[in-house]
Parts: C-alpha cells; structure tokens; sequence
C-alpha cells in the first residue's frame, strides 16, 4: 500500500514523534490501520455503517447482491461471529 498527499505526510509526522520519542517504529499493518482511522475516520463511521447494515433490506435485489452488501457491511464493521453462538 502507497500512502499520498496528506496521509503520507500525516504519516511521516507520526514516525518522526515516535522516533523523537525514543519509541518504536509502528511496523505492524493493524496498528497502522488504528492510528489512520484515528485521523481519518469520524468516530461515527462505525456507528453509521451500523445502522446502515441494520436497515439493509432485500427489497428488490437479487439474493446475491443482498449477501454480498451483507457480507460488505459486516467485514467494514468488523464482526466477527462467535463460533459457539453459530454451531448450536
């Protein structure tokens, strides 16, 4: 992945305080990911996706296209599902 304009430069920021720091480099892709959506992402996103995933109806789209949105919703929120509560 190839950060541009403002996140790349929001990005170098964040080395450079952590290297002021004295701490480590953030080489791993889940806390990289945490501290863009930190910048990047109201702190509503999640719970609009949320409703939004809530109000998902078939209506009149064809049973895959319903999944597929379904599964979008899910992966962007993500859930993940409790194996014990889906193996009953």
């Amino acid at each position: 992945m190839k950060l541009i304009d403002e996140a790349k430069i929001y990005w170098r920021d964040v080395e450079d305080c952590l290297e002021m720091r004295g701490k480590p480099p953030i080489t791993d892709w889940i806390k990289m990911k945490q501290k863009l959506q930190e910048k990047y992402l109201p702190q509503s996103y999640r719970n609009k996706l949320l409703d939004q995933w809530n109000n998902l109806r078939q209506g009149n789209k064809s049973i895959n296209e319903y999944i597929t949105q379904f599964n979008d919703y899910m992966i962007r929120c993500a859930i993940r599902e409790n194996e014990t509560m889906t193996l009953r």
